[in-house]
């Protein structure tokens, strides 16, 4: 099963989003 752009680009998205807010929380 090939994984499609769509699918990497979204858990790409979410790695970031997760990332930039767990760093918020920690230099808050």
């Amino acid at each position: 099963m090939r994984e499609s752009p769509l699918a990497v680009s979204w858990c790409c998205l979410i790695i970031v989003c997760s990332v930039s807010f767990l760093g918020s929380l920690l230099c808050s």
